[in-house]
């Protein structure tokens, strides 16, 4: 969900008279986007020193032939940039008690590389 309304807003700043509409073809956010047990969204965002392990991780997890390695290396690539674009629109994601940004387990992880918002 977060994926296609970026590629609508990147469509929208190409082509300011644009109308976009989005449509999602269920009521939960899917691709890097989640909701967890307590009802937020959160997205999958590994920091560079993290890419390399999200990838693997993605790609042990999931069933043979439904995760095309080049996408999970996109995804990984390109999230600490659209974690900034998203932060500088104010989104309120979780912050620790320092102010950084809290970092959760996404879905079926241990590792702490999600952030999740309110």
């Amino acid at each position: 969900m977060l994926a296609g309304m970026r590629a609508a807003w990147a469509a929208k700043e190409a082509a300011p008279a644009l109308r976009v509409l989005l449509v999602c073809p269920q009521k939960s956010p899917c691709g890097s986007s989640f909701a967890n047990r307590n009802n937020a969204l959160g997205i999958q965002a590994p920091g560079p020193d993290q890419a390399e392990a999200f990838v693997q991780e993605a790609l042990d997890l999931a069933p043979p032939g439904t995760a095309a390695p080049e996408l999970v290396r996109a995804l990984a690539r390109d999230a600490p940039a659209r974690l900034d674009e998203l932060t500088g629109l104010g989104l309120a994601f979780r912050r620790a008690p320092d102010g950084s940004l809290a970092r959760f387990p996404g879905c079926f992880s241990t590792a702490p590389r999600a952030v999740i918002l309110d």
